[in-house]
Order: C-alpha cells, then sequence, then structure tokens
C-alpha cells in the first residue's frame, strides 16, 4: 500500500472520529435523546456506510474510492451550514465540521493522484496463474 493511500486513511478515519464525536456532543447537547434525534437517525447509518466504505478502500475497492468521491462533492453544499453553526455560536461545532470536511476533502484527492491509482488498479486485477 502507497504511504499516499496509507495517509488518506488515516485522514478518513480522523474525519470519521470527529464526525461520531460531533453527533454524540449534539445527541448529549439535546438532553441524550439519542434514538430520537432525526440527525442521529440519518447520521447514524451515514456513519457506518462511511466506515464500510473506508474499509473497502483499505482493501483496495476502486469502487468504493469512487463512491467516497462521490459522497465529497454531494458534501459540499453542506459546508454553508457552518456559517449558521458560526451565527449560532457553536464555534466548537463549526471549527470540527470544518476540520472534519478538509480531513475528507484532501483524503480523496489524495486517493486520486497517480500513485494511488496505480495501486487501486493492480488490486482490481487477479494475478496470472503462473507467474
Amino acid at each position: 500500500m502507497p504511504n499516499r493511500v496509507r495517509l488518506a486513511l488515516v485522514l478518513l478515519w480522523t474525519s470519521w472520529t470527529i464526525s461520531i464525536c460531533l453527533m454524540v456532543a449534539h445527541s448529549l447537547r439535546l438532553g441524550g435523546h439519542f434514538w430520537t434525534d432525526p440527525s442521529t437517525i440519518i447520521g447514524l447509518p451515514a456513519a457506518l456506510l462511511q466506515a464500510a466504505l473506508i474499509y473497502l478502500v483499505a482493501r483496495g475497492s476502486n469502487a468504493a474510492r469512487i463512491i467516497l468521491l462521490i459522497f465529497i462533492l454531494l458534501a459540499i453544499p453542506g459546508v454553508l451550514a457552518l456559517e449558521r453553526l458560526i451565527v449560532s455560536k457553536l464555534f466548537v461545532a463549526a471549527c470540527a465540521t470544518g476540520i472534519s470536511f478538509l480531513l475528507k476533502l484532501v483524503a480523496v484527492v489524495t486517493l486520486f493522484t497517480p500513485a494511488a491509482g496505480q495501486w487501486f488498479k493492480s488490486r482490481g486485477v487477479p494475478a496470472a496463474r503462473g507467474q
């Protein structure tokens, strides 16, 4: 595994951990109603899907790498929510959300470098017998 892919995985797992911490903090801020909060009901399955994709990327899945790219592109409009967090004086949440997004963005860009692309390409082609 190239160092760039390893770096991208560290960034993705760090971002994932920040997202989980934000979800728990949000739930606790609302009185601990973890299973009745719409943000958590939507966020938990999304976090589990994201964890599965990161795992598959670590295993060399090119499809998972492409799906992560699509997810980060779809998340770009959500960054506009940072303004609402700042206006609401939720500065820690705004910073954590922004950092989490930037980590994902850098990780996905890193996963599409030529060295990473070669590794993913080699992972998708089974080795020929007798070689």
